[in-house]
């Protein structure tokens, strides 16, 4: 606990107890963001001889290891450590000369950085001192906020300091009080209590504390100097009636150069000017200083060179006596200023060096007496972020996507290669499409982002491939508008209309799909008796959240904490017993196959008696029996032919489910030539097929096998060696028992190239044949449609004029008989 020390009062603070050591593992650093290392040489180190040595990271996983690397590759010319307080590494530079040690990144490798090594020597001692890699408990580094982009980090300057150290020459930014520089006067002095005027010679003064004595030594106490801030207070102490009087003595203007006058002053007590005194280098890197006005218009400069986690920030601007008090907001993932001067006025906060308070949007002037930086995006996400982590702990589903760019250009994204642990990968995957867009981790830090390089003619879009590998990274769907990004952030924001109910933000949480459950509950009180109430959607620390209502005043209150369950195996005194955590209150790591309820705590140690349960092991085959027997009644539905009704299945004759089947039943009525021992089939241990195309399950034949060679049946279920390979660290199983098999035939089954879903892909093929073969002969019977109508229009208007020349003929030949007749 860092408290192993003693003191004379009644305050021991402890040193810090989070820290790093040899065996502190990368990917704990910063955060949880780890270390990034690249592809070749990740940094040079230039020494004060002027030599350089170039350093190379490959698959370190401990500070220690980084530390032998380093001091491999420097050998005698350097020396690599955790440092002093254990916040960091150091290099201490054994060779002699005047250059100064630095640390550079090298191929756009994140090393260094990461490392907090990429800086100098700034003081010439011969040991470089790295930044802050861990920041203290329950808090972040700054270099973590903002997604990752942190504050800005400069050699420093120091805040401006009036003490009586200070050296009259430094005041007025360096250039000093214009003194006569000799024995005659330079001011003109005289108290309440008597007119009497002195004159004082300040060129006997070095310091401010010199100035203070001179008064002192002059006026016995009537007059007396004090500081305050950076200025200086003037105090007549007589009780006079008279005007206090402070004036130049010769042409220069040395009482203005103090802030006061010159000239009369009618009260008791005045405070000056700023006396501007100038800024030293800190001889140290950090985020630079603050000006801090309260509402009573007292100014004070903050330093915040060795600042580097929220914790240093909160700590350092609170006993700052700045008159403010800070602290976290609501929501826990901001900050909150409140000025506690108890003036009138406003508070004003701007930086003086650096770019802190503009950075992490606190700079302002504030009437209201409260300054708010709203969401610091502390990274939780970056390169090293595994997948098995994301979502709470859920992980991510191993399978395919596609990905289209503005071009309309697609590739598909395939994460079932086994070579996929961290975010990292998966953008690595992404960009070796050759696509026209760049994944990369968003600038909030929390999810990926893919931007578009392309022409914006279409918008980005992601969809699924045979499984719900986009959807669980959060990149699913389509950028807004052709041309924009598409960001896989897991923060989800919700907008809430002034016309919502609370059963709507309710819906739209849900919608959200995020993996938290909201409802309304009903607090019993007679006015506002519904409250909003969010549970996450897994329990223990990873299910923690963080809820930030915007701005809306929901006077949110967390009711509890997410933590794991905690116990102490072994003993009940915490110092002797192995501390145990798990996400819920069960807990299966403890004794191999032996599980373990949480009832409540205790505050005495609890004995388990751990026996063989015969039961469970034979309620769990048959289990499975009752499983298998239910695949084959699904296939046996579609595979199936009822002659009396002539009713044919859907798959009836089809040749992959049989091959499904055939491999279903091989599997459990094969012998298995790894294990050894006297059981090496399931029909020897009760299983064993049965009528009608089922198995079925001998309970008391397995009971009997248990009690015979109790080895012989576990081996049979659960057996799998591996060996790994030195060279490629590839694992292979080299035996394996039947649930072992049986879980690689379900795969070989079932994985989006698998057995089944080959048959998917092919008749999804034929039905877009068949649909192209029918859009096809749609447009051949709209073209013969077309020509049979042309035809048949052509034939009426052919018999028309027949009707038209017939009934000429006619006419004529009627002309022609009655012309007959009357001859």
């Amino acid at each position: 606990m860092g408290l192993v020390d003693s003191v004379a009062g009644n305050t021991l603070t402890g040193t810090a107890v989070n820290t790093i050591g040899s065996n502190t593992l990368l990917s704990s650093i910063n955060d949880g963001n780890g270390v990034r290392f690249g592809s070749s040489s990740d940094l040079r180190v230039s020494l004060r001889d002027g030599s350089t040595v170039d350093v190379n990271f490959s698959d370190e996983q401990t500070i220690g290891e980084v530390i032998d690397t380093l001091n491999t590759a420097g050998g005698a010319n350097f020396t690599a450590s955790v440092n002093s307080d254990g916040s960091g590494l150091q290099i201490v530079d054994n060779t002699a000369g005047g250059n100064t040690t630095e640390i550079t990144a090298l191929n756009s490798s994140n090393a260094a950085v990461d490392l907090g090594l990429l800086r100098s020597d700034i003081d010439n001692d011969g040991t470089l001192e790295g930044d802050r890699v861990i920041a203290a408990l329950n808090s972040k580094l700054l270099k973590s906020l903002r997604g990752g982009q942190g504050v800005t980090q400069d050699f420093a300057l120091a805040p401006q300091v009036l003490d009586g150290t200070t050296l009259l020459s430094s005041l007025l930014n360096g250039a000093g009080l214009s003194t006569t520089g000799d024995a005659t006067p330079d001011i003109r002095v005289s108290p309440k209590s008597t007119p009497t005027i002195t004159n004082l010679d300040i060129d006997t003064a070095t310091t401010v504390q010199d100035l203070i004595d001179l008064f002192d030594t002059q006026f016995g106490g009537a007059l007396t100097l004090s500081i305050e801030g950076t200025s200086l207070r003037l105090t007549d102490n007589t009780g006079g009636v008279q005007n206090l009087f402070f004036s130049n003595f010769t042409s220069g203007d040395i009482a203005g150069e103090l802030g006061f006058g010159p000239g009369v002053i009618a009260t008791t007590t005045v405070l000056g000017n700023d006396v501007d005194p100038a800024r030293l280098p800190t001889q140290d890197y950090g985020p630079g200083q603050i000006s801090i006005t309260n509402s009573a218009g007292t100014t004070t400069e903050v330093d915040l060179s060795a600042v580097r986690s929220v914790t240093d920030l909160i700590d350092t601007l609170n006993n700052s006596g700045a008159g403010i008090e800070v602290a976290m907001n609501t929501a826990g993932n901001g900050l909150v200023f409140t000025d506690t001067a108890g003036g009138s006025g406003d508070l004003t906060i701007a930086d003086v060096g650096g770019s802190i308070a503009s950075e992490l949007n606190f700079a302002g002037t504030y009437s209201s007496g409260e300054a708010q930086t709203g969401d610091l995006d502390a990274q939780y996400i970056s390169e090293n972020t595994k997948l098995d982590n994301l979502r709470n702990g859920l992980g991510i589903t191993r399978g395919k996507f596609v990905i289209s760019d503005s071009s309309g250009s697609s590739a598909t994204i395939d994460l079932t290669q086994g070579d996929e642990i961290t975010i990292g990968d998966v953008l690595k995957e992404i960009n070796s499409k050759g696509l026209q867009l760049n994944a990369r981790v968003n600038d909030t830090g929390d999810g990926i982002l893919i931007e578009d390089t392309g022409p914006g003619v279409v918008a980005i879009a992601v969809e699924e491939k045979g499984s719900s590998t986009a959807k669980s990274l959060g990149l699913l769907g389509t950028a807004s508008t052709p041309g924009d990004d598409l960001d896989g952030s897991f923060e989800k924001t919700i907008e809430v209309l002034s016309t919502d109910t609370l059963q709507d933000v309710v819906d739209k949480i849900t919608d959200s799909g995020i993996d938290v459950k909201a409802s309304i509950i009903n607090d019993g009180s007679a006015n506002s008796p519904f409250r909003l109430n969010l549970l996450a959607g897994k329990s223990g620390k990873s299910g923690s959240f963080i809820f930030d209502d915007g701005g809306l005043g929901l006077g949110t209150q967390n009711l509890v904490e997410a933590k794991n369950a905690k116990v102490f195996f072994g003993s009940s005194d915490p110092a002797k017993g192995v501390a145990i955590t798990s996400t819920s209150n069960t807990i299966t790591s403890v004794v191999p196959g032996v599980t373990i309820n949480l009832k409540n705590a205790s505050t005495s140690s609890v004995r388990l008696v751990v026996d063989r349960d015969n039961e469970a092991a034979s309620e769990a085959v048959n289990k499975f029996v009752e499983d298998f027997n239910a695949v084959i009644e699904i296939i046996n539905t579609y595979d199936a032919y009822d002659a009396d009704t002539e009713t044919r299945g859907i798959l009836l004759g089809d040749s992959t489910l049989s091959r499904v089947s055939q491999a279903l039943y091989s599997m459990v009525s094969s012998r298995n030539s790894d294990v050894s021992g006297i059981y090496n089939t399931l029909t020897q241990v009760g299983v064993k097929v049965g009528s009608g195309g089922t198995i079925s399950f001998d309970s008391a034949k397995f009971t009997e096998a248990l009690d015979t060679d109790r080895d012989s049946v576990e081996k049979l279920f659960s057996l799998r060696t591996t060996e790994t390979d030195e060279d490629t660290n590839e694992i292979t199983v080299t035996a394996s028992g039947f649930g072992y098999d049986f879980s690689q035939l379900l795969n070989r089954l079932t994985d989006t190239d698998g057995t089944v879903q080959s048959k998917l892909d092919t008749i999804s093929n034929q039905l877009e044949l068949n649909n192209d073969r029918i859009d096809n002969l749609n447009d051949l019977l709209d073209d013969k449609r077309l020509r049979l109508q042309t035809e048949f229009n052509a034939m009426e208007l052919a018999l028309a004029e027949m009707q038209s020349q017939s009934s000429a003929l006619t006419t004529l030949a009627s002309l022609a008989t009655n012309s007959s007749s009357s001859g």
